[in-house]
């Protein structure tokens, strides 16, 4: 008795298929049906009398929409930079295709409960615990973004529960006698300024494909990291890093021309940003060369880690190399304060 009061007074077309309420109704001459992704009555009547008053909003992702509006209002206020605004437009709307989800308010953490999990488990391509986490992050950021514009009361993130996190340090690095090697033998100009700029310098892969001669002060022994119009490095602030003796030598001898450093980038200058993630991608070189070194598992990372272990192990401060590397002080210590020397200076209070 209490399901046939229920049915009378819901709204014509609208019915249940297992736990999900759809929508039937007639628009343009044809016959439509659609999900209206909730088993809640009350929102699944109000959501069909949206469409009973607009049918074209039956094929609407509004979800998609959203999506787009939150990169959009992030890259124009500066909160993600190119790279950012690229790869959070792939992960959230890979994860909307995944959850079959056109409407916010639809979305529970119970459903992200089990897209979470879903990710270590999918077949063909299971995520790692780590990246399975930093994608529910960019979905938490959205979500966060829904609730300050006063479009969802809560964050249904909030609510997911997951493993904690094993925090590793960086231990796979190159020793002084490889580094210099990797240099030394390196036949082409531009690949071994990639080499010097990530070994001698800590620069993230893409910071070295944007390279500016601007950066460069060689009469001081400086290297400015520095934002453009157009480009931010990841933690969004410029660094100055001092140039080692041969990193200097090499730029006054081997890159500088009759008119100074190539421009507008000293490497491929003639490239320029377009749709892709990098200017330049010099990947391809730099593999091919590190597998004829039988160093395949030397990346720009492990440069960049290989730069701020060799500082450490010679009793450079964690918070110089946080400051050269562009990162936090904590994810530096936490990454190298193992390498540092052993301090005797305990000893001196009870000489």
């Amino acid at each position: 008795m209490k399901t046939r009061s229920s049915r009378t007074k819901r709204l014509p077309g609208v019915y249940l298929r297992g736990k999900i309420f759809w929508y039937r109704y007639s628009f343009d001459g044809r016959q439509h049906r659609t999900s209206l992704e909730t088993d809640d009555e009350a929102a699944a009547i109000a959501k069909a009398m949206e469409i009973r008053a607009n049918p074209e909003l039956a094929g609407i992702n509004h979800l998609k929409l959203e999506i787009k509006d939150y990169i959009r209002h992030q890259a124009e206020t500066g909160t993600f930079t190119r790279n950012s605004v690229a790869n959070r437009t792939a992960v959230l709307n890979r994860w909307a295709d995944d959850l079959g989800a056109t409407e916010v308010r639809a979305i529970t953490t119970e459903r992200l409960q089990k897209w979470y999990a879903w990710l270590k488990q999918r077949k063909g391509e299971p995520l790692t615990e780590s990246t399975a986490h930093s994608y529910l992050l960019m979905v938490r950021g959205f979500f966060n973004h829904l609730v300050k514009e006063n479009k969802v009361r809560d964050n249904p993130v909030v609510g997911v529960e997951t493993a904690k996190l094993k925090v590793g340090v960086r231990r796979e690095f190159c020793d002084p006698a490889l580094t210099q090697k990797l240099i030394d033998e390196c036949p082409d100009r531009e690949l071994r300024f990639v080499l010097y700029c990530g070994f001698h310098a800590g620069l993230r892969k893409e910071e070295i494909i944007m390279a500016r001669p601007e950066w460069f002060n060689l009469n001081d022994g400086l290297l400015h990291v520095t934002q453009s119009g157009d480009w931010k490095p990841k933690d969004k602030e410029d660094r100055t890093i001092p140039l080692t003796r041969a990193f200097h030598e090499f730029l006054r001898h081997e890159m500088c021309g009759t008119k100074g450093l190539p421009a507008p980038f000293i490497i491929a200058p003639a490239k320029q940003l377009g749709r892709g993630r990098y200017r330049y991608d010099f990947r391809k070189p730099f593999e091919i060369y590190m597998a004829e070194q039988k160093c395949a598992w030397v990346t720009p990372h492990v440069m960049r880690h290989t730069f701020a272990s060799l500082l450490a192990s010679r009793g450079v401060s964690i918070y110089k190399i946080a400051k050269w590397l562009g990162d936090g002080v904590e994810v530096t210590q936490r990454h190298y304060a193992q390498l540092l020397p052993k301090d005797d200076d305990i000893e001196k209070g009870f000489v």
